[in-house]
């Protein structure tokens, strides 16, 4: 389907009704010469089942291509496509923020397009500082900045944790060098404010805000796609935010871990549905491990930050779905009757083995030999991803149970 955009618009799209597996991909004709061409591609819902696929955007003007495919050797099917488009505004001028103790009165700049949003406005002796709302229904890299000023004045990035309505302990990051100030930082759906602050008993001063929200796979910040039973080692940086995600099905349970975490720094590991409800919000000072249903099918997010943005390290995340088969790698792999694996676990760590066993077969599981220094904490699931076992110990464990 192709369709054109006229001005700064909201778009919704909604593939129901299906009785095979379908895609829905969403294109921009970025050169405009009629064509779909590789790399024109904005977003795409891409779960597998026949559960509805919904697509959100904001547009700029030009022409777009909306796509309907089947998934792999699929068999024909009908189904409903639904689309909106509705006009957005973007405000250029505004009448003076509101304040950190007051939150209802924050100057709303709506929900985050992919049209960067420029605000001149000021900030001194009588009015010390301005804050902004704003929401994003997307992943999104942020881009915000400070400039033009002639007095010092700082920048803060943050979000109502406690929902109090107060600006209290709740900045995620913030830039306060001499000068010009810039925030980069990778945000989840959710709603944030901007606090623009004149430094200390600076004297008046105009600035220019600017903040652009590109999509996260648009950024330099992306992070790749997790394959179950496949860990990702890498670092966190200074401020940052890694995000990950994966497309999972409807009751597939998700087993998050961070491992390998460097003493330098507290980890912080957060879990979000598709529609940016947060699953999972833990700060630990080492490992830790979460594991959260999926309530729908779609793409889920893992986000890595540090608590208080002022630590750097190395860190390792792995992501384990249940049921399904996992990546056979040195995490995991599919378990032959009466045959043993020998591994080894590393701190905060989990081992995914699989068996495909027929209704009625009496399994077995017995985990031996285990090395004193840590205490073995064995798992079982069945298919639907109920968990049928879990038990910690000191020692050895052994499991029988019969499949249903």
């Amino acid at each position: 389907y192709r369709f054109e955009v006229t001005e700064l618009s909201r778009f919704d799209a909604t593939l129901s009704g299906v009785l095979e597996d379908s895609y829905l991909y969403l294109g921009f004709d970025e050169d405009g010469d009629g064509v779909w061409d590789s790399g024109e591609t904005m977003e795409s819902s891409t779960s597998t089942g026949i559960a509805d696929k919904t697509l959100t955007e904001t547009l700029v003007s030009g022409v777009y291509f909306l796509q309907v495919t089947r998934r792999g050797l699929a068999y024909n099917t009908s189904y409903t496509l639904d689309m909106g488009i509705t006009a957005l505004t973007q405000p250029t001028t505004l009448s003076d923020p509101g304040t950190y103790s007051d939150l209802s009165g924050a100057y709303d700049l709506g929900v985050l397009g992919l049209v960067p949003l420029s605000v001149i406005e000021s900030v001194g002796s009588n009015d010390a500082y301005d804050v902004y709302r704003f929401s994003v229904e997307r992943i999104v890299d942020i881009d915000i900045s400070v400039a033009g000023v002639s007095e010092d004045a700082d920048l803060y990035l943050g979000f109502d944790d406690n929902g109090d309505g107060v600006w209290s302990g709740d900045t995620i990051t913030s830039s306060t060098q001499s000068g010009d100030d810039q925030i980069s930082y990778v945000l989840v759906p959710g709603e944030y404010f901007i606090g623009v602050q004149r430094d200390g008993f600076a004297s008046n001063t105009t600035y220019t805000l600017e903040v652009d929200a590109p999509d996260l796979d648009d950024s330099d910040n992306a992070n790749p796609a997790l394959i179950s039973g496949t860990s990702v080692s890498t670092s966190y940086e200074v401020g940052d935010a890694d995000v990950y995600w994966y497309d999972a099905a409807e009751g597939d349970t998700l087993i998050v871990d961070l491992s390998e975490v460097d003493s330098s720094y507290d980890p912080w590991l957060q879990v979000y549905a598709p529609d940016g409800s947060r699953l999972y919000n833990e700060v630990a000072y080492a490992s830790q491990s979460s594991a959260v249903t999926a309530v729908s099918a779609g793409r889920y997010y893992v986000v890595v930050r540090e608590w208080g943005s002022n630590g750097s390290g190395d860190y390792k995340v792995l992501l384990s779905r249940v049921p399904g088969e996992q990546n056979a790698d040195d995490e995991g792999s599919l378990l032959i009757s009466g045959q043993a694996e020998t591994s080894n676990f590393s701190l905060g760590d989990t081992d995914v083995y699989w068996y495909d066993a027929v209704e009625g077969d009496t399994l077995i599981v017995d985990l031996s030999e285990v090395d004193s220094t840590y205490d073995p904490w064995l798992q079982i699931y069945g298919p639907d991803g109920s968990r049928l076992y879990s038990e910690a110990t000191y020692t050895s464990l052994s499991s029988t149970l019969s499949a249903v």
